[in-house]
């Protein structure tokens, strides 16, 4: 499996956001995206009982730039994923422009 990191938004297996970090099935998969410009490979993803951190979905959602992070809002409806990324948001960076963009997406339909 490897790690990588979606630098246009696209389709695969789900839709997929700037900034959003997924793996994929092999190091020819990772390759192929980002050949095609869709993603940069991070590198092999973490062993299974490895003693690394493991991001949240939510941390995952807020780590890029403020204008990547909030692009990558636009259509997301998963509230539980949206409160969680404003929780990382808030314990982290707490940056203005994405708290306000995370509540809005949190109030919205």
């Amino acid at each position: 499996m490897y790690e990588v990191r979606a630098i246009a938004s696209f389709d695969h297996h789900g839709s997929r956001k700037v900034g959003e970090r997924f793996t994929v099935g092999n190091q020819r998969q990772a390759e192929e995206l980002e050949e095609k410009g869709l993603v940069e490979v991070l590198g092999g993803a973490p062993e299974v009982g490895s003693t690394s951190t493991t991001s949240t979905p939510g941390e995952l959602l807020v780590d890029g730039n403020a204008a990547d992070v909030i692009a990558s809002l636009a259509g997301l409806q998963d509230k539980a994923l949206l409160q969680s990324a404003l929780d990382a948001e808030k314990a982290g960076k707490e940056r203005k422009t994405v708290v306000e963009a995370l509540e809005a997406a949190l109030k919205a339909d």
